[in-house]
């Protein structure tokens, strides 16, 4: 199998990918392209793939790259983790808005760039792979993939979970490890919400006791307690992927825009300097801060690529029978099945109380997005706007006038101006 990780500068991401392919699977059969604009952050990558899968006895092929078009051809699976200026950019989007949280917007624009060059040049050079998408914002994202992209795409993004190993929120509340308990959380990227709780070796119901323990407001490991009992009475379940990840498609908590990025300079000096000396071969990957990925993108790959049955706990795919009370085809996160090559949803899922409305008002907003993004259309952009619930009506007005000043701060990178495209 040959896998591309378009991003491979990630210092948090793509060095996951190495240790879920050679050291957790030891899958000595995938072959790993590494695409990265930064020719050193490739290459050190590359150098720390062959140091992993040398140390398990493997001998894959591992190559480096500063195009994408040169490691497509033969591509079994895309994973991009890549963001376009990633700080740079998002900096300039917090100094027009004033962190009043419409970065997301303008963010969301130049990720669906990237997004959907990639897919045109997959439609060239290899046509059956899969995109794993992991950049974010998922949702819009993975539906610019699907609908204008024409790309198979899943997306991974383990923020429900709350830890590495599984859902660690109502574990923590009830005082409990994840593997004692059956959790089952669906809705939207960031935005998921918990349907069913049991202890695992007797079946015994526990949601009421974490819903009655969340409504106290007492505990905090579902984020800011006193928001989260709000969320509860309003919507009517308990928000799993945490205060501030939800907060960011509604108004409720007064969110500032935050970066969505890891690491300040010294934090990525430091992660830098670890991953160029195992890829030296002078430091033991087991020593440094990097471990297996929360999201296992490489798993659901060689069980896609090899028919092999398996089962996640969420993944972001279009709505196909997973939860009926949202429309089809939107991109929503619940768990899923992979068996002969093809994914299969849950079933028997339903969004309690007044989620499923909230839910339906949020994915609205991400289509809108995504279209307006892929037609350079500013008009569907502005729709969005006027759904979007994580903007107050006493800030729309200043939203819409910001809007084309936002499109046309990135007009470098996304090829249209407002102007040229009402």
């Amino acid at each position: 199998m040959k896998l591309v990780v378009l991003g491979a500068g990630s210092y948090v991401f793509a060095p996951t990918v190495i240790i879920d392919a050679y050291a957790r699977l030891g899958r000595g059969d995938i072959d790993l392209a590494l695409v990265d604009l930064n020719h050193q952050a490739a290459t050190t990558i590359a150098g720390v793939a062959t140091r992993i899968a040398a140390n398990a006895g493997l001998n894959p092929r591992i190559s480096a790259h500063t195009q994408i078009a040169e490691a497509l051809p033969g591509a079994d699976m895309v994973i991009c983790c890549a963001a376009i200026q990633g700080q740079q950019r998002f900096a300039r989007d917090a100094a027009l808005l004033q962190a009043h949280g419409l970065g997301g917007l303008a963010y969301s624009l130049r990720s669906i760039h990237l997004v959907l060059d990639l897919c045109a040049q997959m439609w060239q050079l290899c046509p059956q792979a899969w995109l794993l998408d992991v950049t974010n914002p998922m949702p819009r994202v993975v539906t610019a993939a699907w609908r204008y992209g024409g790309v198979r795409s899943i997306g991974f993004s383990n923020a429900a979970w709350g830890s590495s190993t599984g859902h660690q929120r109502p574990a923590t509340a009830l005082g409990r490890s994840p593997d004692e308990l059956i959790t089952t959380s669906a809705g939207l990227n960031h935005f998921a919400w918990l349907l069913d709780l049991r202890e695992r070796a007797t079946g015994r119901d526990l949601l009421g006791e974490l819903e009655h323990l969340v409504a106290s407001g007492t505990t905090t490991a579902f984020g800011k307690g006193e928001i989260a009992s709000q969320w509860l009475q309003r919507y009517g379940a308990i928000a799993m992927s945490g205060t501030s990840h939800q907060s960011e498609w509604i108004s409720d908590a007064a969110a500032s825009a935050h970066s969505p990025f890891h690491g300040d300079p010294a934090e990525r000096e430091a992660a830098w300097a670890d991953l160029a000396a195992i890829a030296a071969g002078t430091r033991s990957w087991q020593d440094a801060a990097i471990t297996h990925s929360w999201e296992h993108p490489v798993a659901v790959a060689c069980a896609l690529h090899d028919g092999t049955d398996l089962s996640i706990d969420m993944a972001n795919v279009p709505n196909d029978g997973h939860l009926p009370q949202l429309p089809a085809g939107a991109i929503i996160e619940a768990p899923i099945s992979c068996a002969g090559g093809s994914l299969s949803p849950g079933t028997g899922l339903r969004l309690p109380g007044q989620v499923a409305a909230i839910c339906q008002q949020v994915s609205a907003v991400h289509e809108l997005l995504a279209e307006g993004a892929a037609r350079a259309s500013i008009t569907h952009l502005h729709q969005a706007i006027n759904r979007d619930p994580a903007i107050p009506e006493t800030q729309r007005d200043a939203a819409h006038t910001v809007l084309p000043l936002l499109v046309r701060e990135h007009a470098d990178i996304l090829g249209w101006e407002p102007s040229l495209s009402a």
